[in-house]
């Protein structure tokens, strides 16, 4: 799968509706900040609109995230299609390092848009934060993205659901790993 696929593919993933959902580390002074942002008829990000509630998003629509670290770290972003296939987002090559500061926001991409495809459904985007590099995820960027289902299933695993919580909340206790969940509803034109 090659990159334009995959950014056309995340565009999509992050259809009709985008929920934010979170799971980090309990004791976390700064929660890891993701929001899904559109473009106000421009495209630049000079122009962005933020979403804060759930919406339908369309074929063709142009999406990034803006994400605020909590820690000292490295980021991550990986999208489940509405058919289940897993593949990096973030980062590539062309996006530089994904080393981060407490506090620092970054662009996902740092250039460009993210698009949706013309396959609608339900999709997921998960934006991990990690104070040390994640081999898995980094090798499956430098090969071209596609990323073993299992490998996911192996970060989310390691989240226990905090108690009381009516949505997914976790705490990665062994990797001090930080998670948001995007849920998006893409539908056709």
């Amino acid at each position: 799968m090659n990159r334009l696929f995959l950014i056309t593919a995340a565009a999509l993933t992050l259809g009709s509706s985008a929920q934010l959902l979170n799971a980090q580390p309990s004791g976390s002074a700064n929660p890891l900040g993701v929001l899904m942002m559109v473009p106000a008829n421009s495209s630049s990000h000079s122009g962005l609109i933020p979403i804060y509630e759930p919406r339908p998003f369309r074929s063709g629509e142009r999406f990034c995230l803006n994400v605020t670290s909590r820690q000292e770290g490295y980021i991550y972003a990986v999208y489940v299609s509405s058919q289940g296939s897993v593949s990096m987002l973030y980062p590539f090559a062309e996006d530089g390092d994904n080393r981060v500061r407490p506090g620092e926001n970054r662009s996902l991409p740092a250039r460009g848009w993210f698009r949706f495809d013309e396959d609608p459904g339900k999709e997921r985007v998960y934006v991990f934060e990690s104070p040390e590099r994640l081999a898995d995820l980094e090798a499956a960027a430098s090969s071209g993205g596609d990323l073993p289902a299992s490998v996911l299933l192996n970060y989310l695993r390691v989240a226990e659901p905090s108690k009381g919580a009516q949505n997914y909340k976790g705490i990665w206790r062994e990797l001090n790993i930080s998670v948001r969940r995007i849920d998006l509803d893409h539908v056709s034109r």
